[in-house]
């Protein structure tokens, strides 16, 4: 069968490659349109129940982060412009969250509540697209950018320039919830909410009300290991701004900029997490206002959200039927096409499609992320919360880690994945556990299987494959 909007996706994309995500991602928030001047950017997103898969031109994905690197090694935007163009983001999300959440949504109108994904439509997404070019810097970018004659300063400082020096995401919500439980005003619970919202849904009440339970159980203990995250990081940041001051001046602007984009690549988290978690109850509230069941709240396209609970209803049927399998297209324009599909299907055309970017050798090149070498056995987990029988040691491969994989991550004996960029949360966070890691071979999924018996050789950026 041929599928209309994976031929129309091709055509786009011609003979440039794929960057591809199998991840569990909610087309209804992750299929938008990545519209930026230079670089006008398709989604494809393909996608049945849980499982979910993101295609990008990855030409001008990274041309994004490449462009916006050049524009400051060229002085034409500094490192105060670019924090200044993401706390806009962060305000404005910020804002919307603590308004949403101040409010009973079951009093509003029909009205009000498509404004509120009109507002995230039209003035959050713009704002949080202005932040892409963070998510794919790496090594061999800044190298294209500085001249290949500069790469034994830029390795010479790699490694320490891109030690994370601020407390990440899991260690940041911590600190949070203690003070959420330590004030104890209002409803901490949905106060609480975005730090448990991922990229598909927000857990239950009863289950942030058990987390919460539990910081509240060992608030002392729970206290003290959050100051004691924010004290070794203060420690580190000492540590790196001494070192820093010992470097020449362009080695410094390289390591100033490696630092600002690796944390706001992970504060970022925060305002994408509150804008998710105000998507998810009130297009709940929508789609309950339609007569359509809340389990179908993911598959319903953000764009389609904001013509409101009267547009909902009169595609009743449509959306009804979405979980079984579609494939969906975000348009730079705001336009955007669904179309229904054989799931297994579509994604045997589509891998057969992206086959060129897979070889047939035993080895798999990356970027390093965490030096170390490690024998042990492929786990490739796509969603956190099925782990395919995870065990100690194991290693851990997925197209990229978010938050909800910490569980498995801390278990792994090393992580690889398709995901790169020294921004990236794989990057950080096996950088804080001290586990091997290679990001960026952006074929490890398609190309390691589950049960192979591997040698991660984080060291060299290597994946060598043993047996099976």
């Amino acid at each position: 069968m041929t599928y209309e909007i994976l031929e129309k996706f091709k055509s786009i994309v011609g003979d440039d490659p794929v960057f591809v995500i199998h991840a569990t991602m909610a087309p209804f928030f992750m299929c938008v349109p990545w519209n930026t001047q230079e670089y006008p950017l398709h989604t494809l997103f393909l996608a049945k129940g849980r499982d979910t898969c993101i295609a990008l031109n990855e030409k001008r994905y990274f041309s994004l982060a490449t462009e916006k690197f050049r524009q400051y090694y060229a002085g034409t935007i500094s490192l105060r412009e670019l924090e200044e163009e993401y706390r806009v983001y962060e305000r404005d999300a910020r804002q919307l969250y603590d308004e949403v959440t101040d409010k009973t949504l079951s009093e509003l109108a029909d009205a009000e509540l498509q404004e509120y994904m009109l507002v995230i439509m039209n003035r959050l997404y713009p704002e949080l697209l202005a932040t892409i070019y963070i998510e794919t810097i790496d090594h061999d970018k800044i190298l294209d950018v500085i001249g290949i004659e500069h790469r034994s300063e830029l390795d010479a400082i790699w490694e320490r320039a891109t030690q994370a020096t601020f407390v990440s995401f899991e260690g940041r919500y911590l600190c949070n919830m203690t003070e959420l439980v330590a004030a104890g005003q209002g409803d901490i619970v949905r106060k609480a909410k975005f730090m448990f919202t991922d990229y598909f849904r927000s857990k239950s009440d009863d289950e942030i009300a058990v987390a919460l339970d539990d910081v509240r159980s060992h608030l002392p203990e729970k206290t003290q290991e959050a100051e004691r995250l924010y004290t070794e990081a203060q420690d580190r940041a000492n540590a790196h701004l001494a070192w820093r001051e010992t470097l020449t001046p362009d080695a410094r602007r390289l390591v100033e900029y490696a630092q600002l984009v690796m944390r706001l690549r992970d504060i970022r988290k925060d305002p994408i997490a509150q804008m998710l978690a105000v998507m998810l109850e009130v297009g709940t509230l929508m789609t309950e206002r339609a007569g359509i069941e809340p389990r179908f709240v993911p598959y319903i396209l953000l764009a389609e959200y904001t013509k409101g609970v009267a547009y909902l209803k009169s595609k009743q049927d449509d959306i009804s039927t979405r979980d079984q399998g579609c494939l969906y297209l975000a348009n730079p324009d705001h336009s955007y096409e669904v179309e229904y599909c054989d799931f297994p299907d579509a994604i045997a055309q589509f891998d057969a499609w992206t086959k060129h970017q897979v070889h047939d050798s035993s080895e798999l090149k990356g970027q390093t992320a965490c030096r170390g070498r490690v024998q042990g056995i492929v786990r490739v987990v796509s969603d956190p919360h099925d782990d395919h029988g995870f065990q100690e040691g194991d290693i851990l491969v997925t197209s990229m880690t978010r938050p909800e994989f910490v569980p498995i991550m801390k278990r792994a004996g090393a992580v690889v994945t398709n995901e790169g960029g020294i921004t990236c949360h794989a990057a950080i966070v096996s950088r804080e556990l001290g586990i091997p890691c290679i990001i960026g071979t952006k074929i490890a999924t398609q190309v390691l299987k589950d049960g192979d018996l591997v040698e991660v050789n984080a060291n060299e950026g290597v994946v060598r494959i043993l047996g099976e």
